[in-house]
């Protein structure tokens, strides 16, 4: 299978030199986008003022007033963003959601996956950061949980698209936490989310999301199926020790 088959309703672009995804959706005007590492943007915490001045740099190349970002703590925590939003990379959370227009919000990966959480007709939308962490958590189904409420949907009116993460091909993890998960995805009837090769478990991060977020009753629009480990010219990745360096996945809806 080659990149553009395994990229599933998403666009690979260029902007300024800046190499992005694109989902490709009904209505033009909702935008849910990752920047890959081509074009020398990255967005470390560990760096404030690096992580501010290539934010503004997406600003302008994508004519955003700005991006909101949280504080990311691999957490359940999710915020709703009302158009007065004053407390932009101060709070500790992982999910961001709103209903209004012109406000875009983002998260920071590097192997870890981001959610985009969408509503086309009621122009709702939401972004969720889920590494193993906040996936055993189940933060983006506490968000849609949260955003029903708020909005009174219901779950056949919010889509979900997945940027890219880190693959099952690479993603092995411990004993003890591939027993975590193996009680966790028995539990939840989630088939071949783990599996064993050489006296080592490999993690299956985006099929237990999709699967969550569709037992929950969700639409799927698309999922990149890269793997951020493998994919070292176009992706950041925290276990192939590109140490403080992240990319960038955003979500918006221009009026």
């Amino acid at each position: 299978m080659n990149k553009i088959e395994q990229l599933n309703n998403w666009e690979l672009k260029e902007k300024d030199g800046i190499k992005y995804f694109q989902l490709r959706l009904e209505l033009e005007k909702l935008q849910c986008i990752v920047i890959t590492s081509v074009g020398g943007l990255s967005f470390p915490s560990e760096n404030p003022e690096l992580l501010q001045d290539n934010l503004k740099q997406v600003q302008r190349i994508f004519g955003i007033k700005q991006v909101n970002i949280l504080k990311q703590t691999h957490s359940d925590r999710s915020y709703y963003m009302p158009e007065d939003f004053k407390f932009n990379y101060s709070l500790d959370g992982d999910g961001l959601y709103t209903d209004k227009a012109n406000i875009f919000m983002g998260v920071r990966i590097a192997d870890c996956l981001p959610i985009f959480l969408f509503n086309q007709t009621k122009k709702i939308i939401g972004i969720v950061h889920s590494g193993w962490k906040g996936t055993l958590q189940e933060i983006s189904k506490k968000m849609i949980l949260n955003m029903r409420a708020r909005f009174n949907l219901k779950p056949i009116d919010i889509s979900f698209a997945f940027g890219p993460s880190i693959g099952q091909c690479c993603y092995e993890i411990n004993s003890d936490l591939a027993h975590v998960f193996s009680e966790f995805t028995r539990a939840r009837n989630i088939r071949n989310a783990l599996i064993e090769q050489d006296n080592k478990s490999y993690l299956n991060l985006k099929l237990i999301n999709q699967k969550i977020l569709e037992n929950t009753g969700l639409r799927n629009k698309g999922i990149i199926d890269l793997c951020s480990f493998c994919e070292k010219d176009l992706l950041f990745s925290s276990r192939r020790k590109d140490v403080n360096k992240r990319n960038l996945a955003i979500v918006g809806y221009r009026e």
